[in-house]
């Protein structure tokens, strides 16, 4: 797939990652930060 459709197919929207393991912890992330690459994403919510 060219980077060209997966931008049309990725939506665009970010979150705060609140992991504190990573190395990311605190930045909004996009799906689009990892066009081209293999990524695994888990949305969990709780009240």
């Amino acid at each position: 797939m060219d980077a060209a459709l997966a931008a049309s197919i990725a939506p665009n929207f970010s979150l705060v990652d609140v992991n504190t393991a990573s190395a990311s912890e605190g930045q909004s992330i996009s799906p689009r930060d990892y066009l081209e690459t293999v990524s695994g994403w888990y949305f969990g919510h709780s009240t």
